[in-house]
């Protein structure tokens, strides 16, 4: 039964990080911006559902809600506020971001208890139906990444898709066809800011314990390697990549290898994927954007 348990978390962790990289692949793949903010607005979305969850009475739907709407409004500022960057530039304020996002759920102890973290977090529950079990909540949190999944997919092959692809390709050239740049750059960062905080959502709801330190470099390494090893451009190749990076590592737990090099090993791993990718398959697995 344990084993199975096992693979359940696996595949729970999976579906939190695929929304994740789904939703870099939406905003470089897609759009060409490089957004390092996900694991900041992915803290907002964590911190945000479980102080509502633990300090009111709301039910958890109308904080889902309240928190999804935070966090397409936090990608949304961010886009205003880094409207004229592009390329290294908008890497470097988005990344910083993320920092100032960590440094004030470390320090804000009275509000986030600092680096003792948030405990006893409850699981999610909507209308009367109480999410408690690792396989409801394997099913529950399954069922939203497939529906994000279908999302995207809908997004992207529409008008406004192809506009956001042109964003990457030709910012120049949809403001000759009339297209406003700087709109189609705020939905989406805005719509990558709700899904990172959807993210956290899941996060914090599963594992019932959020500190500090649950988003951050490690995660931001994670979601570039898994999205260049799938692809850019191609939201198969995020599922992939994402897949490929909790199963290969996660097998090194099965080798007879002391428990202080496993942590330095996936490290290794990661570093390794992204440079022979780069070398032998610039455009990835599935990608359509050449990285080189």
């Amino acid at each position: 039964m344990e084993i199975f348990n096992y693979f359940f978390h696996l595949g729970i962790i999976f579906s939190i990080y695929s929304l994740l990289v789904l939703s870099s692949n939406l905003s470089l793949g897609y759009g060409g911006l490089f957004n390092l903010a996900l694991p900041g607005l992915a803290l907002i979305g964590a911190y945000t559902s479980s102080l509502l969850s633990l300090k009111t009475n709301l039910p958890f739907g109308v904080i889902f809600v309240i928190t999804l709407i935070l966090g397409y409004l936090v990608g949304w500022i961010i886009s205003k506020i880094t409207n004229k960057l592009r390329g290294d530039y908008l890497a470097l304020v988005t990344f910083g971001f993320t920092f100032i996002v960590f440094t004030l759920a470390l320090n804000w102890e009275s509000l986030t208890r600092g680096a003792l973290g948030l405990p006893s977090i409850p699981k999610p529950k909507f209308l009367f139906f109480q999410i408690e079990s690792l396989i409801e909540i394997f099913i529950f949190y399954y069922l939203i990444t497939f529906i994000v999944y279908l999302f995207l997919q809908k997004l992207i092959f529409s008008p406004l898709g192809r506009s956001i692809q042109a964003l990457r390709d030709d910012e120049l050239a949809i403001s000759v066809l009339g297209r406003n740049p700087l709109r189609i750059k705020s939905l989406v960062l805005g719509i990558s800011g709700l899904l990172s905080s959807l993210a956290g959502i899941l996060y914090a709801h599963y594992l019932s314990y959020l500190d500090p330190y649950s988003f951050g470099l490690g995660d931001l390494i994670f979601i570039l390697s898994a999205l260049f090893l799938g692809g850019l451009a191609d939201n198969r190749g995020a599922l992939l990549g994402t897949f490929l990076l909790i199963i290969i590592p996660e097998s090194l737990r099965f080798l007879p290898l002391p428990s202080y090099l496993v942590g330095a090993l996936r490290q290794i791993i990661y570093s390794l994927i992204i440079i022979i990718i780069l070398w032998f398959r610039p455009k990835g697995i599935f990608g359509k954007i050449d990285l080189s």
